[in-house]
């Protein structure tokens, strides 16, 4: 994940996708389900509606616990109650990937790679915010534990193994030479980058979907899909991998419809043309030249969606109003997480925490806009430029990461 050349990145990523099997990711979508019932415990305690929240605010802080959880085998546990010195970090790393972003676009960016080997990281790392370097030492004394924890683990196998994806980090060894393949730098590295990454895009993508559902205009497709999450499941704790969820494709597309309006990594990832240039679109580019397309701009490609610009999960689904061809053409455009060698090793755990997560929060909750003047956070405002005045699109700051806010809503226990 942090290699940039061919052959390097292929074998680490061979390496990696062992950490992703069907088998890992059962055993750590548990870790996932346990956060996400506890998060819902916390959110409403009575039969009323709940007090109006930022929705950003609360998610970024369960899934920055289990990204913590599942990545280090300890949580952060910021959506608990009470003091916490962890609570604003999801917002300091965003604020701090804000900060490099438009160093990493400029043509500095030779220049700061440069710097790192004079130093440059340490003269970051002494003038980090506390918060930040409170981060960075449970980093490392959660991985100096779980280190110690596998070795003692392969010494005595009578000791319960903990099946997270620190685990199966630890644990992978290269296929060819059998030997492990993660040292204890690499595996600090890999911990962490796998924890921000995961919990970001999966905040993004889930209160997208709450965001575009609890609009009022959507309430016959927020019904819908309550619908047929409540008539599928007899539980919420039954909202598991399995054919049930499968079943529920309305709920698959109304996640697919937000990450195609509001995907994670909205801008494009960069790509150096090699060796003897490419023909992209009928135009020549020679080697050397940096290309890349923005998923923000795909997602709303007239030729591939029709009304672009609307949230309307049918496109995704075959009926007597869509046909083969348009979903076939719709799903052709649609890469929600990269594509290739360079895509998204963790997709797939990624889809279960969301199903998971939209799922068992509309089986046990009503859900609305929370009434007053935040009405419309997170959305677009005509106080606001070109492009961002739509109150009913969710409006993103790219910075590698995805900044956002909103929606203001509340939730209710299901009324039957």
């Amino acid at each position: 994940m942090q290699t940039i050349g061919k052959a390097q990145h292929a074998a680490k990523r061979k390496v990696l996708n062992l950490s992703f099997t069907e088998k890992s990711i059962k055993s750590t979508s548990e870790f996932v389900f346990k956060h996400i019932d506890r998060w819902h415990e916390l959110m409403v305690d009575n039969d009323n509606w709940s007090v109006p929240f930022d929705l950003s605010d609360s998610v970024h802080n369960l899934l920055f616990d289990v990204q913590g959880d599942i990545c280090f085998g300890a949580s952060f546990n910021t959506k608990e109650p009470g003091e916490n010195a962890f609570r604003k970090m999801p917002h300091m790393i965003l604020e701090i990937m804000l900060l490099y972003y438009p160093l990493v676009r400029s043509p500095l960016r030779g220049l700061l790679l440069w710097l790192k080997s004079l130093g440059l990281d340490n003269l970051l790392e002494r003038y980090s915010p506390p918060g930040l370097k409170d981060f960075n030492k449970f980093v490392h004394d959660s991985v100096t534990k779980r280190i110690k924890y596998q070795e003692e683990l392969r010494q005595n196998p009578e000791i319960q193994e903990r099946l997270d994806m620190f685990h199966y980090l630890c644990e992978a060894r290269d296929p060819d030479s059998g030997q492990f393949v993660h040292d204890e730098h690499s595996l600090r590295a890999e911990a962490a980058l796998v924890m921000v990454a995961g919990s970001d895009t999966t905040a993004t993508i889930f209160t997208a979907t709450m965001f575009y559902l609890s609009l009022p205009s959507q309430a016959h497709r927020l019904q819908k899909v309550v619908n047929e999450i409540r008539s599928t499941f007899d539980a919420a704790e039954d909202i598991k991998t399995g054919p049930q969820l499968s079943s529920c494709t309305y709920l698959l597309a109304c996640i697919e419809e937000a990450m195609r309006l509001a995907p994670a990594a909205p801008s494009e990832l960069p790509r150096v043309v090699r060796e003897g240039g490419a023909v992209i679109k009928g135009e020549f580019y020679p080697a050397g030249t940096i290309v890349g397309t923005s998923n923000y701009v795909d997602g709303r490609n007239e030729q591939f969606y029709e009304d672009c610009q609307d949230y309307r999960p049918e496109r995704w689904i075959v009926s007597d109003h869509v046909s083969h061809e348009e979903v076939a053409r719709a799903r052709s455009n649609f890469r929600p997480f990269g594509s290739g060698p360079l895509n998204c090793a963790g997709k797939k755990l990624a889809m279960i925490e969301l199903l998971a997560l939209v799922g068992r929060t509309l089986w046990r909750f009503d859900m609305r806009r929370a009434p007053g003047a935040r009405l419309t956070l997170g959305g677009g405002s005509p106080d606001l430029g070109w492009g961002q005045r739509d109150p009913d699109q969710f409006r993103l700051i790219d910075a590698y990461m995805t900044l956002h806010e909103g929606p203001m809503l509340q939730l209710r226990k299901r009324v039957n």
